[in-house]
């Protein structure tokens, strides 16, 4: 249900974040320069990033998202992170992990003023699902940033869930994980979509519990087989939705 308060409190907290989020563009832009001494892999824009979502979240009355499994973190190398898509406020949300990752994210995000420039600057990858190969190029950006020891960030539906219920996953993320025999790191939210649902008129739902859960890594297929692929994919994505089924009904027993 909509509350009188949620809505004036929607009505104020819009304005605050579009001014936290030009002021993160323009700290960006300037952390952009670092790249000149040495910021080769952008961890300052990233970080301007990082800080832009934890203040948002900050902001944003009784929203504290609980993080679970963080033990589940592989110690060394990079990794390809895989998560939920509910709501736009995964992303601020998901900031929470900490650490050097870049997002892989649909170009259309790109676009938008001050949040789609201040990904540009930090090296985020645009992602086009509609052409082949602007796909093809994403994957190798990703792949690049693997290499130098960078960790990849998606949502492996690529796009936000309209009723809650999971999409069946793209293969893009396991078959770049394939490629690199990368390890990838399931990652399930849980309440983002009541704090902001799809199709919700920007009306934001405040005093939430959001959880965040963190699987154990999974072992990428040894190879490209569309077949293996499709199995892997089917597997992440049959324990995620388990997980999630699982905390959404503790959660409204609460």
């Amino acid at each position: 249900m909509i509350l009188l308060r949620d809505i004036l409190i929607s009505l104020i907290a819009w304005p605050v974040a579009l001014l936290i989020t030009a002021g993160c563009w323009a700290a960006a832009l300037i952390a952009r320069g670092c790249v000149f001494f040495g910021d080769r892999r952008r961890r300052t824009a990233h970080r301007v990033c990082t800080a832009w979502g934890w203040t948002l979240l900050a902001i944003s009355p009784g929203i504290r998202p609980q993080w679970f499994g963080r033990e589940n973190l592989p110690k060394d190398g990079p990794v390809i992170f895989m998560a939920d898509h509910q709501s736009y406020t995964d992303i601020p949300i998901l900031y929470g992990l900490g650490g050097e990752f870049k997002w892989m994210a649909d170009q259309a995000l790109f676009r938008i003023p001050f949040l789609g420039w201040s990904m540009g600057l930090a090296g985020y990858i645009p992602v086009d699902r509609g052409d082949a190969r602007a796909a093809v190029r994403a994957l190798q950006q990703a792949r690049d940033w693997l290499e130098k020891e960078v960790s990849i960030f998606l949502f492996p539906e690529g796009t936000r869930s309209r009723s809650g219920a999971f999409a069946r996953f793209q293969m893009g993320g396991f078959r770049l994980a394939a490629r690199t025999q990368v390890m990838i790191v399931p990652i399930v939210v849980v309440g983002s979509r009541q704090f902001l649902p799809r199709g919700g008129n920007g009306i934001l739902r405040f005093w939430r519990p959001i959880e965040v859960h963190i699987l154990p890594a999974v072992r990428p297929s040894l190879e490209e087989d569309p077949k293996a692929l499709r199995t892997l994919a089917r597997k992440v994505r049959a324990e995620m939705v388990r997980l999630y089924r699982r905390r959404v009904r503790a959660i409204r027993s609460i």
